[in-house]
């Protein structure tokens, strides 16, 4: 089959899709393309994306030449779950899309159990437990598959101590810390994780190291979560969350479970805490007590001010050469464009915290 992808009204996912096209979201640890890959072997993927993200999207997503008049056309926004592969194979019934960012997070928790059990046949016979090539595993680590797979992929280390509940996917070169509780969560590749993570995505090359909690939330690449940040994913009154969007609107999630959702390139300094349902947008810093919203580019500690694109791209620069890659054009057209995107958000919230008593 040949499917052509397109990145229509990404807006609506934004700031997770400030910096990526929408198929490249990981939900139950595949995004739209390697599960399309996997379910429909030999496929042939292309698609229409923003011009500043095409380059990079290759690295993750290779396109191929199709027949656009013969081409199974999808939204970004399709939910990579078995369920709508099934819909596409049959050629029938409506498919499942993401609508707001929030989605992410609920759709992960609905389908990671299948969609890891579908993954897990490329790691051999196991129970319950699934081993990539050269895993490390240290002594007293507690593996409980009893309600779904555990996949520790491909040169992933898990330290002393640990505790590990599937669903969990733990992905290649990703390390977790001695000490660390990981409850149903997909960590992408290259992470460095520690703490306490539940019901979570970790996208690849971003590091939570240290004791803190993290739940029901999203986290984007190349961000790091500071010594002891904790968020919130339940209200004190235990109600349905709602959630304010990035066109200023507010939405009933009908969540009662919801923590945060951090942008690419984000930091959040020791002990930060972080309110239920509040997003981060991309290439912010942030520290002390995170009850609202903040845009992107935003530095927000006791400075609350606009982060620099400059001061941006050599920190990009520097992150990257602590991974021994190597930053390129493509890189630093994404910053410099989500920058521009991004100013009149970033003016309305500096706006908002100028006006707080």
């Amino acid at each position: 089959m040949e499917f052509l992808i397109e990145d229509k009204d990404v807006e609506e996912l934004y700031p997770i899709t400030l910096s990526r096209a929408g198929f490249e979201i990981v939900i139950g640890g595949y995004n739209l393309c390697t599960l399309l890959k996997e379910y429909f072997p030999g496929c042939k993927i292309g698609y229409k994306t923003r011009d500043y993200l095409k380059k990079t999207v290759l690295r993750t997503c290779p396109c191929e030449k199709i027949d656009d008049k013969k081409a199974v056309v999808l939204s970004s926004r399709t939910v990579p779950s078995l369920k709508n592969m099934k819909r596409i194979e049959e050629g029938k019934g409506k498919l499942d899309l993401l609508k707001h960012p929030f989605d992410i997070i609920t759709w992960n928790k609905k389908i990671c159990k299948d969609n890891l059990k579908f993954k897990s046949r490329n790691f051999g016979e196991s129970e319950g437990v699934f081993l990539g090539m050269e895993v490390t595993v240290s002594e007293y680590v507690i593996f409980d598959a009893s309600e779904g797979p555990i996949i520790l992929d491909d040169n992933s280390v898990v330290l002393p101590f640990s505790y590990i509940k599937g669903p969990t996917y733990i992905g290649k070169d990703t390390s977790v810390r001695e000490h660390s509780s990981i409850k149903e969560a997909c960590i992408m590749n290259n992470c460095k994780v520690g703490g306490e993570i539940e019901e979570s995505i970790i996208m690849p090359y971003s590091n939570k190291q240290h004791f803190g909690f993290l739940g029901n939330s999203f986290v984007g690449s190349w961000v790091n979560i500071g010594a002891g940040t904790t968020n919130s994913d339940l209200k004190n009154t235990y109600g349905k969350i709602n959630i304010i969007n990035g066109k200023n609107k507010k939405i009933k999630t009908n969540e009662q479970f919801l923590g945060c959702i951090i942008g690419d390139f984000s930091k959040t300094s020791i002990n930060t805490s972080i309110f239920t349902g509040k997003t981060i947008g991309v290439n912010s810093s942030v520290g002390g007590l995170v009850d609202e919203n903040i845009g992107s580019f935003i530095l927000f500690n006791k400075d609350k001010r606009e982060f620099l694109l400059k001061k941006a791209l050599e920190t990009q620069k520097r992150m990257f050469k602590r991974r021994n890659i190597e930053q390129k054009e493509e890189d630093i057209n994404i910053l410099t464009k989500t920058f521009e995107i991004t100013k009149k958000d970033r003016e309305n919230t500096l706006t908002s915290l100028k006006n707080r008593k």
